[in-house]
């Protein structure tokens, strides 16, 4: 389970004002996406750091209350 502290935002960066601008956007974010759940630092994402990727970025998304 993540720190509390890996629950602010997920992206930092400004906006893109151009196209080479939001590639380099783009970029960053998948940086700060890697950074933050490649724990074992192998340049993949296994099934358990895709899980908790998803589950930070939808959280309850389609989950029915109880």
């Amino acid at each position: 389970m993540r720190s509390p502290e890996s629950k602010k935002a997920l992206f930092d960066i400004s906006t893109p004002k151009s196209p080479l601008d939001m590639n380099v956007a783009i970029s960053a974010i998948v940086d700060q996406i890697w950074d933050r759940y490649d724990d074992d630092n192998s340049g993949e994402l296994d099934r358990d750091e895709t899980r908790d990727f998803v589950k930070d970025t939808f959280g309850d998304l389609g989950k029915t209350p109880e």
